[in-house]
């Protein structure tokens, strides 16, 4: 057999978990500063917008916070609703919302 063939192969193991701890921890920074960056950029958007055409579009790079925010769960519905409304005040609305104080 090949000497090559019988040499054994040896994997850095810490070299690799730290690699990899080093990419979780950049994936999680950036998705912490996606959510956080949203408000103000949907509101300059939205304002934008209004003043052109008086019509507001949901950007389409921050489309994936509308899960988020359209979730049944209400931790996540709830958090979303406050960071994007009592925060930045950004006046989403939504259809469990009563904004006229009616009931049903």
């Amino acid at each position: 057999m090949h000497p090559i063939l019988t040499k054994r192969i040896e994997i850095p193991w810490a070299r690799l978990r730290k690699a990899v701890a080093i990419v979780f921890v950049a994936i999680a920074i950036t998705l912490v500063l996606y959510v956080l960056s949203a408000p103000p950029i949907i509101k300059a958007v939205w304002k934008v917008q209004i003043q052109r055409t008086h019509r507001a579009h949901w950007p389409e790079f921050y489309s994936p916070l509308l899960l988020g925010l359209e979730s049944d769960s209400p931790i996540i519905h709830g958090v979303f609703k406050w960071y994007f409304n009592t925060v930045w005040g950004c006046g989403i609305m939504f259809f469990d919302d009563n904004p006229l104080g009616k009931t049903e």
